[in-house]
């Protein structure tokens, strides 16, 4: 009966199952009335059939935070030609604030920290001068990682931005890179470091904790005019109608969810897994600026991952050169698998996620005449799915035909070429490759004509290999002979173990050793922690040197070298090891890509040019395997031995970390090893023998 008043109140004498059969407008489902007023009639109109399977947590989206930076919504406009004539908030700063250098130290009246996270968030500036023409401009810190462990830079960030909305027409805010050691990061290190967050008090919150001196760059781009997170508007819409019409008539809308679906094909084309695709549901990265009455999409935090590493073989399989896009269930395979359907499900599930954790907060809960806002929000969608389906799937399908349309142009090609040449020599620019960026595109384009995966993934993976083997440093497949060896670290004696050996205050963190080739990266070398790790091991040298020979024997003294002298030394050699090996290790991992290129070239299609190209990378892996299996089997033997003697020095402060460090370098070697002696590595007469075969065609 109350149902029945709702609806006759709100003038829709309908039943429940006709709202179903028709499209429902959001601006309808929106019309205010009092507190809630014609949302909540409609709310009662359209039914409760939907709720439990889109409350219900999603089994296969990993996030569902809002980890994105929150913006102070800003009031006022102006006209803005970056923007193509939208009207955007009053800003104060110097127009060139987010295209050129600028004094921050003189410019800058405010800085304030608005978001979470141990190290995370952004820094919002506020100009000094009010007459200036930009009012605020946004600062993120780069840490060299993201959340979810995948390198970012400040390359890589600014090219998201510019890519999405250069190539795929999705509204981001207009970014530069500030690097590291500039004058700029040094001016705004000092403003933004007083308001960082302290170390986290909780053990385990303070071990994700980084300093923001730490910062690799920060990234300087343009406030996003009046928005929010759709995040942070979810849970604000469980007790405020204002943020309840915003967040309804943005995503209920045609138009947004248009952009929604060619933002998606967007990130797979860059390989930013930290949104929508790849099963990530990130909706803290998508923004919502609301100007005159209009709500428009922004895309922030758009990392893209585009090496030079190719890697043909996972091109195969997932049909991405993108190494944040070769999981297993979290790929662009996987992604065009699921379909436009389940993402835009995923997408509202999560929101709705998002406001019954705020009601669970003390949020607006039922009324007596009124199913609560997660119920209206999800029978809404229920009700609307087809309509708004169908809006995102032509948005998908527009994203992938633009795609196709530039692999496929000459125009389209040069326009790619001139979006990563935009990323110039910054800091991370090696994250961004016009050959990664075509090898993705052209599996999309493949995937718009009709293709299935496996004949769009053949095309790109050709590709990919032909570029790859052409253009291949073969010097990164080589182990250096230069001292730096297996055989630098010789254990001691049990008499020199023991020695009361306690303090190295000159000795690196143990974890410097593995990021000299960080373990998750196929075939990195950070050359900086290399040295920095040879430094050390001389510091340690040194200090231990320096506490002189002791003199032994009753008549006649006899200088002799200090245990504690030997021990030192015996620690030192250990950082050179752990460095050498991780060094190996990655020239190592660059042999084993060097392998399975070869392997699915010559698979592919290669046309002569590109065969004879391809062969001085055949017989550089056939001249140098045999050292790489010798070299590699002696690291292993010799880091389980250094291992077990560091951790003998049972007095040391930092022996247990430095032990731990250099196992699991040797159990790195181990698996390396079993690279070097599989089947793909067998026999590379193979590829040299295909390779000619081919290029004398």
């Amino acid at each position: 009966m109350q149902r029945q008043k709702a609806i006759a109140g709100a003038g829709n004498v309908v039943s429940a199952r006709e709202s179903r059969a028709r499209p429902v407008s959001s601006r309808a489902l929106l019309a205010p009335s009092g507190a809630h007023g014609g949302v909540l009639a409609l709310q009662a109109l359209v039914g409760n059939a939907a709720v439990s399977r889109l409350v219900e947590p999603a089994r296969t989206h990993r996030r569902t935070a809002d980890s994105g930076p929150r913006r102070r919504p800003r009031s006022g406009a102006a006209r803005s030609p970056a923007a193509g004539g939208r009207d955007l908030a009053l800003q104060r700063f110097p127009a060139t604030a987010v295209t050129a250098g600028t004094n921050w130290v003189s410019e800058t009246g405010a800085v304030r920290h608005p978001g979470e996270g141990a190290s995370g968030g952004v820094y919002i500036l506020t100009a000094k001068d009010a007459n200036a023409s930009i009012r605020t401009v946004v600062v993120k810190p780069i840490f060299g990682e993201s959340g979810l462990g995948t390198v970012e830079s400040g390359a890589s960030m600014t090219f998201g931005d510019q890519a999405v909305r250069e190539l795929l027409g999705v509204e981001a805010p207009i970014s530069r890179s500030v690097t590291k050691g500039s004058e700029e990061y040094r001016q705004l290190l000092g403003l933004c470091d007083p308001k960082a967050p302290p170390r986290p008090v909780n053990p385990e919150e303070a071990r994700a904790w980084k300093p923001l001196s730490d910062a690799r760059s920060f990234v300087v781009m343009s406030e996003v005019p009046s928005s929010t997170t759709i995040g942070s508007l979810a849970e604000k819409s469980v007790s405020d109608p204002r943020a309840a019409g915003e967040l309804n008539a943005a995503v209920f809308d045609p138009d947004f969810l248009h952009q929604l679906g060619r933002l998606c094909i967007g990130d797979l084309l860059i390989g930013n897994n930290d949104r929508m695709v790849a099963r990530a549901m990130n909706v803290g990265n998508v923004m919502i600026s609301s100007q005159n009455g209009k709500h428009s999409l922004y895309a922030i935090d758009t990392n893209a991952v585009l090496g030079r590493d190719l890697a043909p073989e996972e091109v195969l399989r997932t049909g991405s050169a993108s190494r944040s896009l070769h999981g297993g269930f979290s790929s662009t395979k996987t992604t065009l698998a699921d379909g436009p359907g389940e993402i835009l499900d995923g997408f509202y599930r999560v929101i709705a996620g998002r406001m019954k954790g705020a009601q669970a907060n003390g949020g607006h809960g039922p009324t007596e005449l009124a199913l609560d806002p997660v119920t209206l929000f999800t029978d809404s969608y229920e009700a609307q799915r087809p309509r708004l389906l169908q809006a995102f799937t032509a948005g998908w399908q527009s994203g992938l035909d633009t795609v196709r349309d530039l692999v496929e142009s000459r125009e389209g090609r040069a326009k790619m070429r001139q979006v990563v040449a935009g990323v110039g020599a910054q800091q991370g620019s090696g994250q961004v490759t016009y050959h990664a960026l075509k090898t993705n595109a052209m599996y999309l384009a493949g995937r718009a004509k009709g293709k299935d995966h496996a004949q769009s993934a053949s095309g790109a993976a050709a590709f990919a290999a032909a570029k790859m083997l052409a253009e291949f440093d073969l010097a990164s497949a080589t182990i250096p002979d230069d001292g730096h060896s297996w055989n630098v670290a010789r254990v001691p004696s049990r008499e020199v173990l023991g020695a009361d050996l306690r303090d190295l205050p000159r000795a690196p963190d143990p974890r410097h050793v593995l990021r000299v080739a960080p373990p998750r990266e196929r075939g990195v070398f950070d050359g900086g922690y290399f040295t920095s790790v040879l430094q050390g091991a001389g510091n340690i040298k040194a200090d231990a040197d320096a506490l002189g020979p002791k003199q032994r024997g009753l008549f006649t003294r006899t200088a002799q070298t200090r245990n504690r002298t030997t021990a030192g030394r015996f620690v030192a050699e250990t950082y050179l090891l752990g460095a050498a090996a991780q060094r190996a290790a990655a020239a190592s991992d660059r042999l084993g890509q060097l392998g399975a290129t070869l392997e699915v070239s010559i698979g592919a299609a290669l046309t002569p040019s590109q065969a004879r190209s391809a062969i001085p990378a055949a017989d550089h892996l056939r001249a140098v395997l045999p050292r790489f299996r010798r070299d590699v089997g002696e690291f292993g033997d010799g880091l389980s031995n250094a291992s077990k003697g560091v951790a003998s020095l049972s007095r040391l402060s930092l022996a247990p970390s430095l032990a731990q460090v250099l196992a699991q370098v040797a159990k790195r070697m181990r698996d390396q090893e079993e690279v070097l002696a599989g089947p793909r590595l067998a026999n590379p007469n193979i590829y040299v023998n295909a390779l000619r075969g081919a290029g004398a065609q």
